[in-house]
């Protein structure tokens, strides 16, 4: 009988030699709150793969969620690499894979870099598989009429992870994560259905196939868009610490309207500016709205300070006796 860590290195000794790789599958997230109902999300999720470069993933999300009707890809070919959201504009071309592979992350339930990490030893995004420690075998199952080993084990931050491993092929058949987030709890189960390695794989499988009338759109890679969002919220931080200070009651600025004015406008074009740079790198309009939305707070406190000095101008001063 294998111990649980013989099993554990099998499996990634199987997708590091594997010459190709294909399933199906899906992401089950049960969102938990006290007093509210429980909340599940599904993405279905499909991989292409045939090494040396030869990479497709897709992903559709379903029921539930702000999500729901969303289509993932992300597709390679040699140095080629393209990406596609259907709630975003265009197609994004010559971007790093990993690039492509972490920006999906979040949004695939980690589907899109788990097996890619696997594949694939020398990406740095989504190895958290590949570095567990602890691990025990708890038993055998049997998942879709197929025997696996159920194990036990933490990742490299600490959280327990159960996984499933086919024992006849030595691939991922389940994995089962929940994390305790505030105010609520995650249970997140991501199944891949009948697995294969080292057979052969459709063309159509691999093939880049987003919506259509989908204009390229390049990212440049001196400036990764993943990198914008801090740039946007330092600069508007301290657009508001500067129009926060020279409308400070009292300080020598108070009565200037000229610099209130320069103050507040600063404010407004800074916010505009950044806005525009998200959505010529990334057509992000969560990151847009949230930018959008930190200038006009800035504006409006602006405005609100600056009525209010003008009333204590204008109100009448009494004579000390």
């Amino acid at each position: 009988m294998l111990s649980g860590p013989e099993i554990y290195e099998r499996m990634l000794g199987t997708y590091e030699r594997a010459q190709s790789y294909e399933d199906t599958g899906e992401v089950r997230t049960r969102f938990v709150k006290r007093f509210w109902p429980d909340r599940t999300t599904l993405l279905p999720f499909t991989t292409a793969f045939v090494r040396p470069d030869a990479f497709r993933f897709e992903f559709r999300s379903r029921a539930g969620g702000l999500g729901e009707g969303q289509r993932y890809l992300i597709w390679r070919s040699g140095d080629e690499v393209k990406s596609w959201w259907s709630i975003q504009p265009g197609i994004r071309i010559n971007q790093p894979f990993e690039l492509a592979i972490a920006a999906a992350t979040g949004v695939s339930g980690g589907s899109s870099a788990r097996i890619a990490a696997l594949l694939l030893p020398d990406l740095q995004w989504g190895r958290r598989m590949r570095f567990l420690e602890e691990i025990q075998l708890s038993g055998q199952e049997e998942l879709e009429g197929a025997a696996c080993y159920h194990l036990r084990a933490n990742g490299p931050d600490g959280r327990p992870v159960e996984f499933w491993v086919d024992a006849r092929t030595f691939l991922l058949r389940q994995l089962f994560e929940t994390r305790q987030l505030d105010g609520f709890r995650t249970e997140t189960t991501t199944i891949y259905h009948s697995p294969r390695v080292n057979a052969s794989v459709a063309p159509e499988k691999l093939r880049f196939d987003p919506g259509e009338s989908q204009p390229p759109i390049r990212t440049k890679l001196t400036l990764p868009s993943a990198n914008l969002l801090p740039f946007a919220f330092l600069a508007l931080l301290a657009v508001g610490n500067a129009l926060h200070w020279r409308l400070r009651p009292g300080s020598r600025w108070s009565y200037a309207p000229g610099l209130r004015a320069v103050a507040i406008f600063s404010s407004l074009a800074i916010g505009a500016l950044v806005a525009l740079i998200l959505a010529q790198a990334r057509g992000d309009q969560v990151l847009i709205a949230i930018c959008l939305y930190g200038t006009l707070v800035l504006a409006y406190t602006g405005w609100r300070r600056e009525r209010s000095l003008l009333t204590e101008k204008a109100r009448p001063r009494t004579a000390r006796p």
